[in-house]
């Protein structure tokens, strides 16, 4: 079998997209931190807790950092995604909302509302 022909694609790719963003989620800026597995799963997981709560919710991408950097395997050069669900559903994460409410997400175990 000829596997270049089967990754050939029949189709061209756009040169952008764009996604919706309802809840105005922001683009993270990790400055000079290799933490860029921490913005991902932010990223990821603040589209799915705003949808959810039906209001925008924003991640502490350096309380998960820290976290990794303590409990798991990353180093100043940086984790996997892997690693940072298991740091995350172990330790979780902390989380507010537009309105003020703060909780900490664990992706396998739920929710906590903080007061």
């Amino acid at each position: 079998m000829n596997y270049l022909n089967f990754f050939k694609r029949k189709k061209k790719l756009p040169k952008r997209v764009f996604l919706d963003n309802p809840y105005n989620i922001p683009i993270h800026d990790r400055k000079d931190k290799n933490n860029c597995s921490s913005h991902a799963f932010a990223v990821m997981f603040e589209f799915q807790l705003s949808d959810y709560f039906k209001e925008r919710k924003l991640i502490d991408v350096d309380d998960l950092w820290e976290k990794q950097l303590k409990y798991g395997s990353a180093t100043e050069l940086g984790d996997t995604m892997e690693d940072v669900m298991k740091i995350t559903d172990e330790y979780g994460v902390l989380f507010t909302t537009d309105s003020g409410k703060r909780g900490l997400f664990k992706p396998i175990k739920g929710i906590e509302m903080l007061k």
